[in-house]
């Protein structure tokens, strides 16, 4: 009986120092879209991403298609942008892992494009935004993969940096030997894959892993996946510096086995979120002390539950948050971010004591020895991939979370080398201050959210009438041009008709013309066949005179035929010519109309001479009216010029005639004498009597 009741009272105690992490939904915006125009993100699983102060990039995933595009998430503004990159980039994929190497590039590799699997690597220049890739010998090159993990590991001992590729599977083989790809320091040195020699036993072949390096150690922590028959949870440990394998029988409550959950390093922590197992979709949240190898008690999540999701990515900003993005669960995909406030484990402030609490409720308790203050430096995981599970990526079902149940709100223990002092606060009005702020900054924080939410609906509402408007628009030019379109195919027609008619007319006439040269020709022939048998067989004067008068009279009958066919011949030629000149002006006002007012605009010669105005649109009648207004200036402008030619013509006129200077008008005639001046008419001469 007192063992049962120890029992409950332990596992009490173990509840109450459960730790909180509070949990909130991300309200984002659409950013700049490459090209142009926004970007929203789209829902994806099978991503893999990387963090750098408090921007995520994101790269690849399936969703309703393959995407390889990189889009980056700003923690700051909560904003999503398609980020531009220069070079060849990678393939559309997903499975494949991108790792964060110096904080300067990310090198990318494997995954899977449909049905085919991939072991490509790329690097992505960070600064530069531009891609590179590598080109290695295929003996050690490892093999095509997906679901696996990389992991970034600098040397602790001045050795070379390099990335350690571990597990994946293709085709039902899950692979177990880990590579390791060798990062010179200097330009002068090969960049490589090598396959080390592995001592002890390792976890065998895993896929949908995650593995994770332990601070100020080259050390690398492998946690749950799948080996093709059912997922795990054991804790395994590579040294990188000899390769040997040991694996870890953790102190705690381990969580439940599972694939295709994500981990991120927190200080001494690793916080494992989600995943998925052979019975269920996960939700929950564990941490994991690599300082002591042990599981501490489950955290309590506040503030939101969490979605069931596998496949998705978990990043740790510099705000030691720990953000969550897409993933998948029951055939649903998402697109949500949540957030994991990670605060909670750092060690708390030593507590202020004052006079009013100091009161029975302080007391004393024995503990072991804890670890010091952690760091808050983090370390970002690659995602991984499991092929245990497949999803629908069209039946977007209405995905039912479960109900966590929150542990008493009790502030972690602070570390004291051998005594730590527990307080309680829960009936203190401080204690009930603080929460009351708590609760009014998340009502806060949701109305603000409510705000952001209406803004942007109303900017999509916005958006969308201005896009109805571009349509009807759009649409109302493209009627326009149809109706424009049928009528220039009409007049093509009618001209095309005109033109053949005109020359059916030319083609008669010069058959016409060609059958009278031809009677002409015979009349010829006959009048001199005549003439020959005429002076041949004609004996009789009379008779010959009779012939030559009937000859004379049908030679000049025939020369009047001639010159008739030859007037109607000429009147067709002039009507040919006629229609060519026509048909010539016609093309020349065509061109000259196209050259004036261009291919954009409707305006015929009909227009021109005011005829049938009512069919053209404003735009064309602008344009008519500035080209008659154009005119008129041309033509008041020629005028003015004509008339100004005109008055110095009368002018110079005027200049060169002398006139008398005595009447003014009549020229000068008259010459004096002795001083020969030329100064008078010979009328006013005779009137003065000089």
């Amino acid at each position: 009986m007192a063992e049962i009741q120890l029992q409950t009272v332990e596992r009490k105690q173990q509840q109450e120092s459960r730790i909180i992490i509070r949990a909130n939904r991300i309200t984002f915006s659409s950013g700049a879209k490459v090209g142009g125009g926004h970007f929203s993100i789209e829902a994806r699983w099978g991503h893999a991403s990387i963090s750098v102060g408090r921007r995520i990039y994101v790269f690849g995933g399936q969703g309703e298609s393959l995407y390889s595009n990189i889009c980056v998430y700003d923690s700051t503004t909560s904003v999503w942008n398609e980020a531009h990159t220069i070079g060849k980039a990678p393939s559309s994929r997903y499975g494949h892992s991108t790792t964060l190497v110096d904080n300067q590039r990310v090198m990318l590799f494997g995954g899977r494009n449909g049905k085919k699997y991939l072991n490509d690597l790329y690097c992505l220049n960070l600064p530069t935004m531009s891609w590179s890739t590598f080109h290695f010998d295929s003996k050690v090159e490892p093999d095509v993969r997906a679901g696996h993990s990389c992991t970034y590991v600098p040397s602790t001992s001045g050795g070379m940096d390099k990335m350690l590729l571990f597990g994946g599977s293709h085709s039902g083989k899950y692979m177990s030997n880990p590579y390791v790809l060798e990062l010179p320091r200097s330009q002068n040195d090969t960049i490589r894959w090598i396959k080390p020699t592995i001592k002890g036993v390792g976890p065998g072949g895993l896929s949908g892993h995650t593995a994770n390096l332990i601070k100020d150690t080259e050390s690398i922590v492998i946690f749950g996946g799948y080996n093709g028959k059912r997922s795990y949870n054991d804790i395994y440990v590579l040294d990188t510096k000899d390769y040997i394998w040991n694996k870890v029988k953790p102190k705690g409550i381990s969580p439940p086995a599972r694939n295709g959950h994500t981990s991120v390093s927190f200080g001494k922590y690793i916080v494992v979120h989600g995943g998925c197992n052979e019975t269920n979709f996960l939700n929950d949240v564990h941490v994991l002390d690599v300082d002591t190898w042990t599981w501490i008690p489950q955290p309590s999540i506040a503030g939101l539950n969490l979605f069931t999701r596998f496949h998705h990515t978990s990043n740790l900003v510099d705000t030691d948050d720990m953000i969550v993005y897409g993933g998948c669960s029951s055939g649903v995909i998402y697109s949500d971010m949540c957030t994991l406030d990670l605060k909670s484990l750092l060690p708390p402030p030593p507590p202020e004591q004052s006079p009013a609490m100091a009161s029975p409720a302080i007391t004393s308790v024995s503990t072991p020895n804890t670890p010091g203050p952690i760091s808050t430096t983090s370390t970002s995981t690659s995602t991984t991939t499991s092929t245990t599970l497949a999803t629908s990526t069209n039946s977007p079902n209405v995905h039912n979370t479960q109900q966590q149940q929150l542990g008493a709100a009790t502030p972690p223990l602070q570390p004291n080398s051998t005594e730590t002092i527990t307080i309680d606060y829960k009936h203190h009005p401080k204690h009930l201050e603080s929460q009351l702020q708590n609760a009014l900054a998340m009502l806060e924080l949701e109305q603000k959210q409510k705000q952001l939410l209406s803004n942007e609906l109303q900017q999509t509402k916005v958006a969308h009438t201005e896009a109805n408007q571009s349509v009807f628009i759009e649409k109302t030019k493209y009627e326009q041009l149809e109706r424009d379109l049928a009528k220039l195919e009409f007049s093509h027609k009618k001209e095309q008709s005109r033109k053949t008619k005109a020359q059916e007319s030319i083609n008669k006439l010069n058959a016409v013309v060609k059958e009278k040269e031809d009677i002409i020709h015979a009349l010829k022939v006959e009048i001199r066949e005549q003439q020959k048998t005429s002076s041949i067989t004609s004996t009789n004067g009379k008779e010959l005179a009779e012939m030559v008068r009937r000859s004379l009279e049908a030679k000049s009958l025939f020369e009047s035929q001639i010159a008739a066919l030859k007037k109607e011949n000429l009147m067709m030629m002039e009507q040919i010519n006629k229609i060519q000149i026509e048909s010539k002006a016609e093309n020349d006002a065509s061109d000259l109309l196209e050259k004036k007012f261009g291919n954009k605009y409707h305006v015929k010669l009909g227009h021109i001479l005011g005829e049938d105005l009512k069919e053209l649109a404003m735009e064309d009648l602008e344009k008519l009216e500035e080209f008659h207004h154009t005119g008129l200036r041309e033509v008041g402008s020629a005028k003015q010029q004509l008339l100004q030619k005109q008055l110095l013509k009368l002018q110079k006129e005027k200049e060169e005639t002398v006139l008398c200077l005595v009447c003014v008008d009549r020229s000068i005639n008259i010459v004096l004498l002795p001083c020969k001046h030329r100064c008078l008419c010979d009328t006013c001469s005779n009137v003065l009597k000089l």
